[in-house]
This record gives structure tokens, C-alpha cells and sequence, in this order.
């Protein structure tokens, strides 16, 4: 039988199929990752027959999975001057492009505004001349991504605003996190580690305490400063105790009471995120 193709993206019907040869297989199978993406991975031989009649078989339980999973934060197209889940509420984000006659400390600045629910970001002249010629010329990869590049054609019906404001709010999470960070530094009673961001697949944060380094998922930007503490104050203590004893734990605990409740918000993150942003735009009478 002539075999389907060797790698690619296809559709049956409206469901997008992404499909990998995987040479040492010798079936197909079929999973979907925390964005709802279809994969399809199989021998040489496999046919797009093989690949339905897969689907046909595991249709109730793949729906199943699909309905948890119609919410993805890291996929939003963002336009100013509208509402969109960060920090665990709703907040209505704008950019101004300001001269660099108006003295600015850093090349970005914010300001949150609690009451009106409005993110106002500040950027200078230069910095948003590069970015602009930065994601004209190269089809680079969202900061949101979760860095497969199997699917770095996502970004194509990016616009260039919308990826402008994903950098944003990583500079905004950076510092959020390094306040956070120094805070409980003070606590513990440790040096302050090297912060980096990265979109992580199924964590939230790494701890390489050889280093002095802790890197944090990008994706905790639409979490409450609680759970970004919580997260925090785990990879910290990891400059302690490097694995999940019962020591790690107890000194987690200690720093961090409420550690339980966080916790359960990061392990169930995708489904938790996506609850909170519907039942948030339905009090607020928005569209899901």
C-alpha cells in the first residue's frame, strides 16, 4: 500500500490532523497535547485510510478531550484595548508608543490599574521600531509558544500588535516574578538566583541550583500572584533540598501555607485557566 506522507498537516473534515513518520513504530497512535492539537504518528506505510479509521475508532473519547480543552491562553490573538485573562483576572490591555524625549528608566514600562482592569503598556520609539521590523522580516516563533516547531506556522496569522503585546506581558511577568523572587529570597535566606523565562510543555518551572539559575514558564502570566508565589517558593526551596522528599515539602509549607490550593491550580492548569476565563467573561457579559 502507498504510503500517506512523511510529515505534514492535513484535514478530515474540520479536524486538523498534524502527522510524524516515526520510522521504529510499527502502528499509528493518535494523542492530543494540552493545546488540543491532533497527532498522528506512524510507520512509513501508513495510510491516510489507516489514519480514519484510527480517528473513527477513538472519536468519543478524542471529543471528550477537546471539549476540556477549547480554552488555550498561550494562542490568543491580543488587540488594544480589549480584555483578556492575565494574572487571574480580566484586564483590558493598551500599548503607547512614546519618544525617547519622554524619559523613560527602561525601554518598557506598565502600569495596572486594579480598579478600571486596564494594563497599560509603555514602550519608546526605538525599542517598538525594531520589534516591528524584528516580526515583519522573521517568521520567529510566539513567546507563548511551547517551542515545538512542528507547529511555528501558528504565528503566520499573528499580528505583528499581538506578538508586540506577548513580549510585553513577558516583561511584565519578569518582573513580577523577580519581585517575587527577591522577596522570598529574604525569607530563605538565599542569594538571589538568575531568572529566565520559557515556555515550558508540562511544568511550570525548573530549578538548577548548581547554576544559580531558576527558569519559569512563561505561561504563569495568566496566573494570581498567589500561584506565581507558589511556584516560586518551589523552585527556591529546591536550593535546599534538590528533590520532593518529605523535607522538601514540609519547608515548602513552612514559607508557603497555602501551597495545597496553588498546587492543585498548576496541575490542572489548561482546564483551570480555561473555567476561570469563561465564568470571568460571563460575569463581565464578554463572548467566551
Amino acid at each position: 500500500m502507498v504510503s500517506f506522507m512523511k510529515t505534514g498537516t492535513f484535514f478530515i473534515g474540520k479536524r486538523e490532523i498534524h502527522f510524524r513518520v516515526t520510522s521504529s513504530r510499527s502502528t499509528i497512535s493518535v494523542r492530543i497535547d494540552r493545546y488540543g492539537k491532533l497527532q498522528v504518528s506512524g510507520p512509513r506505510t501508513t495510510t491516510l485510510r489507516d489514519i480514519n479509521a484510527l480517528l473513527n475508532k477513538y472519536n468519543d473519547i478524542i471529543n471528550q478531550k477537546l471539549d476540556n480543552l477549547k480554552y488555550n491562553p498561550c494562542l490568543q490573538n491580543y488587540e488594544s484595548g480589549k480584555k483578556y485573562l492575565i494574572l487571574g483576572k480580566l484586564f483590558k490591555i493598551s500599548m503607547n508608543v512614546v519618544s525617547e524625549r519622554e524619559t523613560m528608566s527602561e525601554n518598557v514600562n506598565y502600569e495596572i490599574d486594579d480598579s478600571n482592569a486596564n494594563i497599560n503598556f509603555k514602550i519608546t520609539q526605538t525599542l517598538f521600531n525594531h520589534w516591528n521590523k524584528e516580526l515583519l522580516s522573521v517568521d520567529s516563533d510566539s513567546d507563548f509558544s511551547r517551542g515545538n516547531s512542528d507547529f511555528s506556522g501558528e504565528n503566520k496569522d499573528k499580528t505583528v500588535v499581538s506578538l508586540m503585546f506577548e513580549r510585553l506581558l513577558c516583561y511584565l511577568l519578569y518582573q513580577i516574578i523577580t519581585d517575587s523572587v527577591r522577596y522570598f529570597c529574604g525569607l530563605l535566606g538565599l542569594q538571589k538566583p538568575v531568572i529566565k523565562l520559557k515556555s515550558y510543555k508540562s511544568r511550570h518551572g525548573c530549578c538548577y541550583f548548581k547554576k544559580n539559575l531558576v527558569i519559569f514558564d512563561k505561561g504563569l502570566i495568566f496566573h494570581d500572584q498567589a500561584t506565581i508565589n507558589a511556584c516560586v517558593v518551589h523552585e527556591l526551596v529546591h536550593f535546599y533540598e534538590p528533590n520532593h522528599s518529605k523535607k522538601f515539602y514540609d519547608m515548602v509549607y513552612r514559607y508557603y501555607p497555602n501551597y495545597d490550593l496553588a498546587d492543585k491550580k498548576l496541575k490542572d492548569s489548561v482546564n483551570y485557566l480555561s473555567n476561570l476565563n469563561r465564568q470571568l467573561r460571563q460575569k463581565d457579559g464578554l463572548p467566551k
